[in-house]
């Protein structure tokens, strides 16, 4: 797993120094960590990554250590984020604000079916775009000489 490192900012603030003894947490989903350094400053620190970005990293990592069944339920995870963000950045920019409310409605309804995601997904990228030869998926075979 991943490894965020951190350096005590209220050192830094006390000594106009960073201190270079830096405090390490696994990475996790919420990207919010509490972090008490050696000389006993509390501090939180909070990773501005999407969700997807983390997924994808964590894929990364399962596969690097040969963990593929991880890996490949990471990248399918991290897949479905993206498409959830994707349809969230048109959505939002291609309406007025006031449709917060009513697209937070709709996710409510589909985010537990991937299928739905999917098909909501291919809607929305069709109206951008126009076309689906990049998003449509193609079946992908694993053999032994893959892993």
């Amino acid at each position: 797993m991943k490894k965020v490192m951190a350096p005590c900012v209220e050192c830094f603030k006390e000594t106009g120094i960073p201190n270079f003894n830096f405090v390490i947490q696994e990475q996790n989903d919420e990207c919010v960590y509490s972090f008490k350094c050696d000389k006993g400053h509390e501090f939180i620190l909070i990773q501005q990554i999407q969700r997807f970005e983390l997924k994808f990293d964590m894929a990364c990592f399962s596969y690097i250590n040969d963990d593929y069944s991880a890996a490949v339920m990471h990248c399918a995870s991290a897949l479905e984020r993206f498409r959830e963000f994707f349809v969230q950045a048109v959505w939002l920019n291609n309406n007025c604000k006031e449709n917060i409310a009513l697209y937070e409605k709709y996710w409510k309804k589909v985010k537990s079916r991937s299928e739905n995601q999917l098909g909501t997904f291919y809607v929305v990228y069709f109206s951008k775009f126009g076309d689906l030869d990049d998003v449509i998926e193609r079946e992908v075979k694993f053999t032994q000489g893959d892993v």
